[in-house]
């Protein structure tokens, strides 16, 4: 199946919600961190992916096209043009490779104190982008990855609201 605005209109349109099961998801994926840091004996580029993939697990607990967060331009497109083979992405807005980097600096802390790898993972959103966007978007961290480039839409209010970037790409 295609990753386009065609294959995925009606889930684009959606009003944001949480699904029933998004805080089981959060708290597999969470038990799946766990388990790879606590594992010494994991090969260091398994443990890798096993984070990686929980970041996944993460932003994609209320379904892959369903995030609270989408851009104006596949909001456009979806609604006046449902029949677009234009490619769309679900962007993670801090990217996996960044938080794999961070959850293994700080692993001891994690393990000590799991509530502050339950902040890491409450950050982890994804975004839906189109593929041009996602293009565009310029290195760094967060949402300042999109300022000026990629304007963002809070789809959990209807209408969809414009949304704000956090300062400091927070």
């Amino acid at each position: 199946m295609p990753d386009d605005i065609k294959t995925h209109s009606r889930a684009l349109l959606t009003p944001y919600v949480v699904s029933k099961k998004s805080a089981e998801k959060i708290q597999s994926a969470r038990i799946l961190v766990r388990l790879a840091l606590e594992n010494s004996d994991l090969y260091p580029s398994h443990r890798r992916k096993i984070i990686s993939d929980a970041i996944w697990y993460v932003t994609e607990s209320d379904g892959k096209w369903k995030t609270r967060f989408k851009s104006k331009q596949v909001l456009y497109l979806a609604k006046n043009e449902p029949n677009s083979l234009v490619r769309i992405n679900h962007e993670h807005v801090f990217t996996r490779k960044a938080f794999v980097d961070e959850i293994l600096r700080r692993h001891e802390e994690l393990l000590a104190d799991m509530s502050e790898l339950d902040k890491l993972l409450g950050i982890a959103v994804g975004c839906i982008v189109t593929k041009p966007e996602h293009d565009s978007l310029v290195n760094g961290s967060g949402w300042a990855r999109y300022a000026g480039t990629v304007e963002v839409y809070d789809t959990s209010e209807i209408p969809p609201r414009l949304f704000q970037f956090p300062l400091l790409g927070s």
